[in-house]
């Protein structure tokens, strides 16, 4: 498990048994913040982002979020 490191995005989502679409659905529409549930990697001149993801964290603020 990598519940204390940065993993890739098809890793993060596999580990949190949802799918891609639906992990980068949630950083645009949920409150996940930058440097915590997730980082930008991506390359200045870069065409596309490219994102590593704390589960560990992301986990944490799906406990917090179904307890509202």
């Amino acid at each position: 498990m990598s519940k204390k490191t940065w993993v890739k995005t098809a890793i993060a989502a596999s580990e949190l048994g949802i799918s891609v679409d639906y992990l980068l659905e949630l950083r645009q529409s949920c409150g996940m913040k930058p440097g915590v549930h997730y980082r930008d990697i991506s390359k200045l001149d870069s065409k596309r982002p490219s994102y590593r993801w704390y589960v560990g964290n992301i986990s944490k603020f799906f406990e917090l979020r179904s307890r509202s």
